[in-house]
């Protein structure tokens, strides 16, 4: 390294016979410059390491409430690991939007997730990351802000990811996995590009404004997640990868350092094999969501019995038709709702009689009912039974039967 018109600068250094020799075009003072690669990948480590464990965020209001749509219960537990134990690696929040059912995944930590729903419904919508600052954690949020997107949903610090579901298909879990080929590659690029930029190189302002550098980057990314060699393998052809890459943002007379750090791939990696250990070996968030009840679509048919009709509407109304044999009978208008183990159908004003009528019906005269298998021959009913009375005795009450669910002798004939 020498002086030039008061600048740092770099000039290629060769070597033979035991002497170093470097060749001026000016006077000038010459230091010799020497890369320490223990101390750059400790800088790489402890980079790896920050981003691992810095500060968790409180606990949000919303983790593990449930909510209540279309009939459904249902609750997002606790991130836990696949021994069973909470790990919390993102915090999980479900609810209802616009009918939808939204679960939220919040980043918990400075840590990147690649992350995946079941049912598969897409990456998910990630809140948008803001942080630009030149640090790992910076490149981190820089790599998905302008690169590429993964096929798996990716959430960064400081974000939230989320999945949209339909009430027919709601969310049944949620998995996590640690990012960790875009966590060394952001520590690889932050150390690299500080050593660079001592020289006034601007390297990592280059990184962020040369198109194409940050898909460069993560195809380095991908090879460290994807790759089935092991670690040494696959950061000797990463880290070549990541050099190519900035070979492109650096200023031509300082490329040759790029070498240098070629040259030091292998004692690098070695040192690294630790830290990437730390990484994945407890890298997996599992997040399972508990569901309870039916949806309205389950019972908002038009269900029949002998001598007796019932229309059950979406929007909770209906209307309900009773014959006492061929001649007598009444037609109510109703109002139903789900509850924790079926329906409730209320009778709110009679709309038409037939004959003399029932006379025993009356409006707020009320059934509880369930789903059940027919006593007879295991075809989904309707149960209905007065309030208070057992929905477990098949003697109790009435059936009802739905061409959805196929006619049962338990109806009627």
């Amino acid at each position: 390294m020498t002086q030039h018109e008061g600048k740092p600068e770099f000039v290629p250094v060769t070597a033979g016979a035991g002497t170093l020799t470097a060749t001026l075009t000016h006077l000038s003072p010459l230091d010799f410059f020497k890369m320490d690669f223990s101390k750059f990948a400790t800088g790489v480590g402890d980079s790896m390491r920050t981003l691992l464990t810095g500060e968790s965020s409180k606990a949000p209001d919303c983790l593990e409430k449930q909510i209540d749509v279309d009939g459904v219960t249902l609750k997002a537990n606790r991130t836990k690991n696949e021994s069973g134990a909470n790990i919390d690696a993102v915090w999980p929040c479900l609810r209802s939007d616009s009918g939808q059912i939204q679960l939220d995944l919040r980043a918990n930590g400075n840590r990147a997730w690649l992350a995946r729903s079941q049912p598969d419904v897409g990456t998910g919508v990630l809140s948008a990351p803001t942080s630009g600052d030149a640090t790992a954690a910076g490149f981190f949020t820089l790599f998905y802000n302008i690169g590429k997107h993964r096929s798996t949903g990716t959430l960064m610090p400081g974000t939230t990811l989320t999945y949209t579901f339909s009430p027919d298909n709601p969310p049944a879990r949620a998995e996590v996995q640690v990012d960790a080929g875009l966590l060394l590659t952001s520590a690889l690029v932050y150390q690299i590009t500080s050593i660079l930029d001592i020289t006034g190189a601007s390297t990592y302002d280059n990184v962020e404004k040369i198109p194409g550098t940050y898909d460069c980057l993560l195809g380095a990314a991908d090879t460290l997640d994807t790759s089935d060699k092991n670690f040494v393998d696959n950061f000797s052809s990463a880290f070549n990868t990541i050099l190519g890459c900035l070979s492109a943002v650096t200023p031509g007379p300082l490329a040759f350092l790029l070498n240098i750090f070629n040259g030091g791939a292998g004692l690098v990696s070695g040192l690294l094999t630790a830290a990437w250990n730390e990484i994945t070996g407890n890298n997996h968030g599992i997040v399972t969501i508990d569901s309870s009840g039916r949806p309205k679509s389950d019972y908002a048919l038009t269900w029949t019995g002998h001598t007796r009709q019932m229309h059950l509407n979406a929007d909770g109304t209906g209307d309900v038709t009773i014959f006492s044999g061929a001649a007598d009978g009444e037609t109510w208008s109703a109002t139903w709702d789900t509850t924790a183990t079926g329906v409730t159908v209320s009778l709110v004003s009679l709309t038409s009689k037939t004959g003399a009528g029932l006379g025993d019906l009356k409006p707020g005269t009320k059934w509880v009912a369930a789903l059940q298998k027919s006593p007879d021959d295991n075809k989904t009913v309707l149960h209905f039974v007065d309030p208070g009375k057992d929905l477990r005795n098949p003697n109790e009450g009435f059936y009802w039967c739905a061409e959805k669910y196929g006619y049962s002798y338990d109806c009627g004939a």
